[in-house]
């Protein structure tokens, strides 16, 4: 019996897949899903519960970065070498991104309540009746 806690990281391999919804037009460009109504849920940005948010993120987002070499021998793991190849040098790409917390700042403040966002889920609404 291990006396160290395990966590389960699920992540959508599509999304490492060089695949984005809307059929690979890039409807959704930001960071992050972070609609105004996940804004509101937690208070706005200037809540104790956003701070929270921000802090675990950030500190969330340095400490994956440590991992993405694992992460990635995981991920080629489900691809032929090329495409695997292509598909870890966009993970890394996407998590190595921003080193600093004021990088990772910026990916949260570019994916609150995002333009291209709300118009996919617009448009995911009007043509297949999916509500986000």
């Amino acid at each position: 019996m291990s006396s160290t806690a395990s966590v389960n990281l699920t992540v959508p391999s599509a999304h490492f897949a060089l695949e984005s919804p809307g059929f690979n037009i890039n409807f959704e460009s930001a960071p992050f899903k972070f609609t105004q109504e996940y804004l509101d849920l937690i208070g706005g940005v200037d809540s104790p519960l956003f701070r929270l948010f921000e802090d675990l993120f950030i500190r969330g987002f340095l400490a994956i970065q440590k991992h993405v070499d694992g992460i990635a021998s995981i991920i080629q793991l489900y691809y032929d070498e090329k495409k695997g190849k292509e598909i870890v040098d966009l993970l890394k790409s996407r998590l190595l991104f921003a080193k600093t917390t004021l990088g990772i700042q910026k990916l949260i403040h570019e994916s609150m309540d995002n333009f291209r966002t709300k118009s996919y889920d617009w448009y995911q609404q009007k043509t297949n009746n999916i509500f986000m």
